[in-house]
């Protein structure tokens, strides 16, 4: 396996990771926060998801200078 190969293989890992995290922010926005009104999941998800995003983002750039 190249180098670029396997940066490419971590950088997918680390997307779904931070994917999931992002959707798992995003459920407690809604189903805490929403539907159930408890303002402190509601700030979780909201700090999680922001958090993942910018990750995601991050590893965009990775994945963007290794091709």
């Amino acid at each position: 396996m190249s180098r670029e190969t396997g940066v490419r293989v971590g950088v997918g890992a680390a997307a779904l990771a931070l994917a999931g995290a992002f959707l798992f922010g995003a459920w407690h926005v809604v189903v805490g926060g929403g539907l159930h009104g408890n303002a402190r999941a509601a700030e979780f998800g909201v700090a999680l998801a922001a958090i993942s995003a910018a990750g995601l983002a991050g590893l965009r750039v990775v994945d963007r200078r290794v091709r």
